[in-house]
């Protein structure tokens, strides 16, 4: 590994641990920053992100304003280190070549082209005519609450700092590469895009051999209609392992494996929350995005907590609540909740940009 690289690293994940540090100090103050940072300072007198800490956001600026609070905010430095450390885990975090798009923007886009043809001497010139749609990239976010007892927020030691930032990145990683990925999810206005694959294309497998793999691999790419500046090819490790086990003979699998590796030239990325085929149970997708006709907007992570609250422990809360709803007092069972928010949104910038491959099962 290059050593500037492997030392660029290393502060990332330095920072990103003093992220974890930074957020058990909040959850034992309750929300508190100005408690938060006299209790990190007391804990890591020597951190480098102390002066970080220390800063407070001016206002009226709010730390999700890219261009007034955020650059001021204390937890932006740290969160940006923490979204760098979570980014690898993630299926969007391995992709390169996303259009950046500002929130709130509307913005026109074509849904049909002009025409252009060879023009004989003497002879008229083709005239045609655009078609164009307007859309708008609104503001989403992902969020949730992780509950820590009481004595793992006060524990000093590296290990439940680890700890924490293990819990924060798996499970933001885990629900944005789901969003991003299953089919089924279409858009809920003002709460959460659809998925990218919501819509798209499909093609089904047409058997588990080499020689099927080669024709469903050509059909795939016939769906997607972009020049294919930045295409990547998702699958879970699974179906890379029986790619890479079929013994090809024409080459095509050499590069693939456990790992990624590429088809074609198309980079691999293997996740395991590459959903299932929903309408074939047992059997997987395959999923062919061209990045550079996606449109991205990425955010850091803010961080809240509380003692003094009622949480209902449950990954699908009632919404309202009914008079079924548990509730449990963290207060009472001696818990601190701390609540994840991270600002992200994604969008096809025209249809044709991503596809997928249905049915696949080439381990049978």
């Amino acid at each position: 590994m290059n050593p500037i690289e492997a030392a660029g690293r290393i502060q990332r994940d330095g920072m990103a641990l003093q992220f974890a540090h930074y957020a058990a100090v909040l959850a034992l103050a309750r929300g508190d920053v100005m408690q938060a940072a006299a209790t990190f300072e007391k804990r890591h007198p020597n951190s480098r992100a102390l002066d970080l800490v220390r800063k407070a956001a001016v206002l009226p600026g709010t730390t999700t304003d890219s261009a007034w609070g955020a650059p001021l905010s204390p937890l932006a430095p740290l969160g940006e280190a923490f979204v760098e450390y979570l980014r690898p885990m993630t299926v969007i975090g391995r992709m390169q070549g996303f259009r950046a798009m500002p929130f709130n923007v509307r913005a026109p886009r074509a849904t049909s082209g002009t025409a252009v043809g060879w023009i004989g001497q003497g002879r008229p010139m083709i005239v045609s005519e655009m078609a164009f749609e307007s859309m708008v990239f609104k503001t989403s976010k992902v969020g949730g609450v992780v509950v820590l007892t009481k004595e793992l927020a006060l524990a000093g030691d590296p290990d439940s700092a680890q700890l924490i930032r293990q819990d924060l990145s798996a499970a933001v990683a885990q629900f944005s590469d789901q969003s991003f990925l299953d089919p089924a999810l279409a858009e809920v206005d003002d709460v959460s895009p659809a998925s990218i694959t919501f819509g798209a294309p499909s093609v089904a497998s047409s058997g588990t051999t080499a020689a099927a793999f080669r024709a469903d691999f050509a059909a795939l790419c016939a769906l997607v209609t972009s020049n294919m500046i930045a295409p990547y090819l998702v699958m879970k490790p699974t179906t890379a392992i029986a790619l890479a086990t079929l013994g090809d003979s024409s080459n095509l699998l050499r590069n693939i494996s456990a790992k990624g590796g590429d088809v074609a030239g198309i980079p691999v990325i293997v996740s395991a929350n590459t959903p299932s085929d929903a309408d074939s149970p047992g059997d997987d997708l395959i999923i062919l995005i061209d990045a550079a006709e996606v449109f991205m907007n990425e955010g850091t992570v803010e961080l809240d907590a509380s003692e003094n609250t009622i949480v209902e422990m449950s990954s699908m809360p009632d919404s309202p609540p009914t008079a079924s709803t548990v509730l449990r007092s963290l207060w009472q069972s001696n818990l601190i909740a701390l609540l994840v928010k991270r600002y992200i949104r994604w969008q096809p910038r025209r249809p044709g940009a991503v596809a997928c491959l249905t049915g696949v099962n080439y381990s049978s």
